[in-house]
């Protein structure tokens, strides 16, 4: 189990937390409002059992949020590192085992002798 797994089940579980708090909170009656007022009715309370279902739902959504971003990153690593392993193998395939000798050891050249042909003009300094 990964991590984004772990954040996926414990947005889920925030949101249906949230209903299951939310419809025993809203039946139980409050004491402490009946001993408030006459009037008290221990009916179903909305106003309890949507600030529950509010907040499950607000906090499962960050979590599934959260979940997603870190699924999308795990991704992105996992082509970089495909893109890394090919690129390497690629660069190991084209290795030169001989490189060409370059100039001519045997022969000196001497300024003189590359400037021979050159004409200065009146802008060279």
């Amino acid at each position: 189990m990964t991590l984004s797994d772990s954040i996926r089940i414990l947005g889920w579980a925030s949101i249906v937390g949230g209903f299951i708090i939310g419809i025993v909170t809203a039946n139980a009656s409050d004491p402490m409002m009946e001993a408030l007022t006459r009037s008290y009715d221990s009916a179903f309370q909305w106003s309890v059992f949507i600030s529950w279902v509010v907040a499950g739902v607000t906090c499962g959504v960050i979590f599934l949020a959260i979940e997603k971003a870190l699924g999308l990153l795990e991704e992105i690593a996992h082509n970089t590192k495909q893109q890394a392993l090919a690129t390497t193998t690629a660069t190991h395939s084209n290795v030169r085992t001989t490189y060409p000798e370059t100039g001519l050891a045997g022969k000196k050249s001497s300024l003189e002798s590359l400037s021979s042909d050159y004409k200065f003009k009146s802008n060279d300094g």
